[in-house]
């Protein structure tokens, strides 16, 4: 399992992928391989897949596309992916664009090798990469990855305002929008290697969490967990903080106004983390020291008050996902 680090630096490599192959404008999947990888490079490629890699790269290339173009590869590689950047993937085989940098991102939950990148910075797919999609896009798994994303939301909001918590939570959340009933087996059908929580004695919790950490969650106060609704799930984990609250939304208008080469989004979603871990004095200085931004005295009060406003409706890991103040409204 990958730390929110190696995860970040995983997602920059993706992108770096995408960027190298932005020479190549091919009809299929093995012209785009041989074309971007070294023959070394599509060989250990093709030892990953379980593949016995024969003749000179160009076949190897066919050998990882043929692989990669099955029923099976498709489904497994794309069950996981959320529903933006299948929507994303979907206009490129309708019709190439040039992404804008946050199109470009949705690319990178893709695997790189069944897209590419236009000499003008075009973003296509492969014909061959098309004929295996709309083959394996059946009704059935189109549902099933609608599910497992629904699932990666719940997890991502249960990790961020809870950090642990029982299964029945879990089910809970995803209830909001499926059949709650069918909620753990649909956390488990999601492949180890792209889940990055576990199961462990009937308690979720991301993988990474520390016996510490672990110990301090199993003591704390003996509350309900949170009973959030279904479009906080979706906003929190879609933009990275709770944006219809309009506490949140104050907080952005003014990152916009007196930071404008900030970007506001990653300003929010941090201040929200360390809202949610407790510690306000880090939200504070997470934008005085962390980014280098200086406040003058009178943005400083007003970004206080603020800070004030949004810590008032954050929901604390510590309390299990509730507010500080009872009467805070649940979504």
């Amino acid at each position: 399992p990958l730390s929110e680090e190696e995860q970040l630096t995983a997602l920059h490599h993706a992108v770096s992928n995408i960027r190298s192959q932005r020479q190549i404008i091919v009809p299929r999947m093995a012209d785009t391989l041989a074309a971007s990888y070294s023959p070394k490079e599509l060989r250990e490629e093709a030892k990953k897949l379980g593949l016995t890699p024969e003749g000179p790269g160009k076949d190897v290339a066919r050998q990882i596309s043929r692989k990669l173009r099955s029923r099976e590869e498709v489904q497994k590689n794309f069950l996981c992916v959320p529903d933006e950047s299948i929507a994303a993937f979907e206009q490129a085989m309708r019709k190439p664009f040039i992404p804008s940098q946050e199109e470009l991102f949705l690319f990178a939950a893709l695997n790189p090798h069944y897209i590419a990148i236009s000499q003008t910075d075009q973003i296509l797919v492969p014909e061959d990469v098309k004929e295996a999609w709309k083959e394996a896009a059946d009704e059935a798994f189109m549902t099933l990855r609608k599910k497992v994303s629904w699932m990666f939301s719940c997890l991502s909001f249960l990790n961020y305002t809870m950090c642990m918590a029982p299964e029945s939570v879990l089910a809970e959340l995803y209830g909001t929008k499926y059949d709650q009933a069918e909620a753990m087996d649909i956390f488990h059908a999601i492949p180890d290697q792209y889940l990055q929580y576990a199961d462990q004695k009937g308690m979720i919790a991301d993988r990474s969490l520390s016996p510490k950490m672990r110990k301090l969650m199993e003591e704390r106060p003996d509350l309900e967990y949170a009973h959030p609704g279904r479009s906080e799930i979706e906003q929190t984990s879609r933009d990275g903080y709770p944006s219809s609250e309009p506490s949140y939304q104050a907080l952005r208008m003014f990152f916009m106004t007196n930071l404008p080469k900030e970007d506001p989004s990653s300003l929010l979603h941090e201040t929200w983390y360390y809202l949610a871990l407790g510690d306000a004095s880090q939200a504070l200085n997470g934008i005085r020291g962390g980014h280098g931004i200086q406040l003058g005295e009178g943005q400083q009060d007003q970004f206080l008050h603020l800070l004030s406003q949004a810590n008032a409706h954050t929901r604390k890991i510590s309390l299990k996902g509730n507010y500080l103040n009872p009467s805070a409204k649940e979504s």
